[in-house]
């Protein structure tokens, strides 16, 4: 909750296993509740933000894998241009893994 909390951006990587899940909605409700910005990453075609998310704009990484991570990147450097490089060096991580998550399909 803390790591939430103290966050400037909430990244969903939103899947089947996220949907089904009983924590990710408790934490989806902790930062929305935190007025912390909140970024659907949806990795698998055909799976529904929940309704209280489902106005929000969302990233469909499962199309193009490769241009969904250099936007998020270049979305996310634009957001953290200010602070200092380590969270663009966690966006790089980020990237990476969704790749991997998209490639294995």
């Amino acid at each position: 909750m803390a790591a939430i909390k103290g966050c400037d951006l909430f990244l969903l990587l939103w899947s089947q296993n996220a949907r089904s899940s009983e924590w990710v909605p408790q934490e989806i409700g902790i930062a929305r509740g935190a007025g912390k910005s909140i970024m659907p990453v949806v990795l698998q075609p055909e799976i529904e933000l929940p309704g209280f998310i489902k106005d929000l704009k969302y990233l469909e990484v499962y199309k193009d894998p490769t241009a969904a991570v250099q936007w998020l990147y270049h979305d996310v450097a634009a957001r953290v241009k200010q602070k200092d490089t380590d969270a663009l060096v966690a966006v790089g991580v980020v990237g990476a893994v969704l790749l991997l998550l998209a490639s294995s399909k």
